[in-house]
């Protein structure tokens, strides 16, 4: 059986925002945050608080360890 890795959260976050045609201005709005901070989050150099964490699953209708990238 292969070794399939999970994708990260930067990934997970670009994919799943992508998929609904969001842009990142679009995300930032409705998290209340800057684009820049969507940007960030997508380049893996930050990861958002929780309540963001909370938010973004609720948006996507996913759950955290998805999200995560911990889990498919």
């Amino acid at each position: 059986m292969e070794d399939v890795a999970l994708a990260t959260f930067q990934e997970r976050l670009k994919e799943l925002r992508k998929a609904q045609n969001m842009k990142q201005s679009e995300l930032a709005e409705r998290l209340g945050v800057s684009m820049y901070t969507v940007s960030v989050w997508e380049r893996g150099q930050r990861r958002p608080e929780y309540d963001n964490l909370d938010s973004l699953c609720e948006i996507f209708q996913v759950n955290l360890g998805y999200l995560l990238g911990t889990s498919d």
